[in-house]
């Protein structure tokens, strides 16, 4: 049985995998995309990360390729957990399906996986990043709409938002952190994150 992370009522995360027919078939519609992946899109091919096996054996978050799943049945988009970098720093990377744009699917999993990784780490991670094309427009609205504001105009081509984690109880957060890595210890099947949304970005 797969493992999904639920992070909302009807979306989830999923490690890629490359024996998944499911995750093939995002993975190609994404680099058939031209606002995506093809010649002039805005992301790296999600085909070749899905070639990389090496992240379906780590037992944490980060430096990990998810597929984003409707209802835990479609695949509807690619999130990608950076590693945590030295200025206690991570970087998302993502994109969605044609079909899914525009209904506020990846503002939503922003704000949930900003909130999972601000719990799961709480003394390691400060500032979640997105770096994001300076034409992609859309990309930059839904950034603004998850609660991430604009850091960085670089001279390139690219921006870069951010996210800094706000605490509300420390004690909470700790207490709630617990209580999730009890269920991921738990259950194999399935993990409900429905109790560690601790964080209010904005």
């Amino acid at each position: 049985m797969e493992n999904f992370i639920v992070i909302d009522n009807n979306l989830s995360l999923k490690k890629l995998d490359p024996s998944n027919l499911k995750d093939i078939w995002l993975a190609k519609t994404l680099d058939q995309d031209e606002v995506i992946a093809v010649k002039n899109g805005f992301l790296y091919s999600i085909e070749r990360v899905l070639q990389g096996k090496y992240y379906l054996t780590k037992k944490d978050l980060y430096g990990t390729p998810y597929a984003i799943y409707q209802d835990k049945k479609s695949p509807i988009g690619f999130l990608e957990i950076g590693t945590i970098i030295n200025d206690y720093s991570v970087f998302l990377t993502y994109a969605l399906i044609k079909e899914a744009r525009g209904k506020g699917y990846m503002c939503n999993t922003l704000k949930k996986t900003s909130n999972l990784i601000f719990s799961d780490k709480i003394n390691q991670i400060e500032n979640i990043r997105l770096v994001i094309d300076q034409k992609n427009i859309a990309s930059e609205k839904t950034a603004l709409r998850a609660g991430f504001n604009c850091i960085e105009k670089t001279p390139n081509k690219y921006n870069i938002y951010q996210l800094t984690k706000k605490i509300i109880n420390k004690t909470h957060l700790l207490d709630l952190r617990n209580e999730f890595f009890y269920y991921l210890a738990s259950s194999k099947a399935l993990v409900s994150l429905t109790t560690v949304i601790l964080i209010v970005p904005g």
